[in-house]
């Protein structure tokens, strides 16, 4: 009779099989039941400097990566208050990371810029603050991202590149007086140019 691999052997155990899903190192799976306090806290702030070497992250985003692989309440506290009393983690710094890559990366208005913010778990003041730039400003940045457009538009008829002029910056979260004053010289600008 032949024997079945795995046969006479233990099962694995949940928690092999969840250690390598969670991403952490060094074989302890911190939510196990039997590990210590600081071995979870540990094990968390592992986890947390990984995160952090990419980019500035929010409290809100380490809260939930933490809470993802398991860790307790009581440990992500802990961990997230460590961070940022030693000015690892500041939700202010994120935020104006954040603003700074999707004004001149993706081309944001500050209205956009806000609102993904808040929806990252920034408080409305500091997402404010972040999002504030001068109305000049944000003008440049709308007309910068409206020209690339524009000009991928150029064998569109005039109204047609109005439209989606219009709805493009609108989508950016720009003001209604930028959308429009820029739709339309732009959308006539083209035209001009192609008479």
């Amino acid at each position: 009779m032949s024997e079945k691999p795995g046969d006479g052997e233990a099962p694995a155990s949940p928690s092999s099989s969840s250690r390598r899903r969670s991403g952490t190192r060094g074989g302890t799976w911190p939510a196990e039941a039997d590990s210590t306090p600081e071995q979870r806290r540990r094990a968390a702030s592992e986890i947390v400097l990984r995160m952090l070497t990419t980019r500035e992250r929010s409290e809100a985003e380490v809260r939930q990566a933490l809470r993802k692989r398991g860790h307790d309440a009581e440990t992500i506290a802990v961990v997230v208050e460590e961070f940022r009393s030693k000015n690892l983690l500041s939700d202010t710094r994120f935020a104006e990371a954040f603003a700074a890559e999707a004004a001149e990366r993706r081309g944001y208005g500050s209205a956009a810029i806000r609102m993904r913010l808040r929806t990252k778990g920034i408080a409305p003041d500091v997402a404010a603050q972040a999002a504030t730039v001068s109305p000049e400003d944000e003008e440049a940045r709308a007309r910068v991202f409206a020209a690339k457009r524009a000009r991928s538009l150029a064998s569109h008829p005039p109204d047609v590149r109005y439209r989606r002029l219009a709805g493009a910056l609108a989508r950016r979260g720009y003001p209604a007086e930028i959308v429009f004053r820029l739709a339309s010289e732009l959308s006539k600008d083209v035209a001009e140019t192609d008479i």
